[in-house]
C-alpha cells in the first residue's frame, strides 16, 4: 500500500511540473492578448484608410500571431460555429434567418486557448429563431 502511495504522489508530482511548465507562460500571455485586441481594431479602421498601412499591419498581425502559436496559443474565431459555453460566452441572441438557432453569427471578442485549455472564452453574438 506504501509503495503504491508513493507511486500515486511521484505521478502527480509529474504532471503538476508538466502542468506549470505549459502554462508558465499564461499571465504574460493574457497581457499581451489586449495588445491583440487593438491590433485588430486598428487594422480593421485603417483598411478603408491606407491600404499600404493595412498590408503592413497585416503582416505584423500575422509574424504576432506566429509567434503565440510557437508557445502554443491557438485563436477560437468560431463564427458559424455552435454555440459551447465551455469556449464561447454569449454577449446576446439575434433573430437569424441564415443560421440555425444556437449558432455564432458574429464574434465581437476573439477567444484564445493555451494548448488544450481556454484562456479566454470568444465572445459572441448567437442566433436565435427569426
Amino acid at each position: 500500500r506504501k509503495e503504491a502511495e508513493l507511486q500515486n504522489i511521484l505521478r502527480r508530482a509529474e504532471q503538476n511540473v508538466s502542468e506549470a511548465r505549459q502554462f508558465a507562460l499564461k499571465g504574460f500571455i493574457l497581457d499581451l492578448l489586449s495588445v491583440m485586441d487593438s491590433f485588430d481594431q486598428g487594422m480593421a479602421l485603417t483598411e478603408k484608410a491606407d491600404p499600404a498601412l493595412a498590408e503592413g499591419m497585416k503582416l505584423t498581425h500575422q509574424q504576432m500571431v506566429n509567434t503565440l502559436e510557437k508557445y502554443g496559443v491557438s485563436i477560437l474565431d468560431p463564427v458559424g460555429e455552435p454555440f459551447n459555453p465551455q469556449s464561447h460566452e454569449a454577449l446576446t441572441m439575434q433573430p437569424s434567418e441564415e443560421c440555425p438557432p444556437n449558432h455564432i453569427i458574429a464574434v465581437v471578442q476573439k477567444g484564445y486557448r493555451l494548448h488544450d485549455r481556454v484562456i479566454r472564452p470568444a465572445k459572441v453574438i448567437i442566433s436565435k429563431p427569426a
